[in-house]
């Protein structure tokens, strides 16, 4: 294992990150650099796709 995982899994505040992205008025793409799945690789696509939706969505900007 790498000690990372998957959006939502940790304890990152990610309220915290949209804010301070507002702060400095970044308004574009959001990346996610993930490390893939041993088995299901593709699965990684879906799951990040998922996790940054709900992010963004709790932080009212969809």
């Amino acid at each position: 294992m790498n000690g990372f995982v998957d959006l939502l899994a940790g304890d990152i505040d990610f309220s915290k990150i949209i804010e301070s992205l507002e702060a400095v008025g970044y308004n574009d793409y959001l990346i996610a650099e993930m490390s893939p799945y041993k088995y299901y690789s593709d699965q990684i696509i879906y799951n990040t796709a998922i996790a940054i939706d709900r992010i963004l969505k709790d932080n009212k900007h969809i």
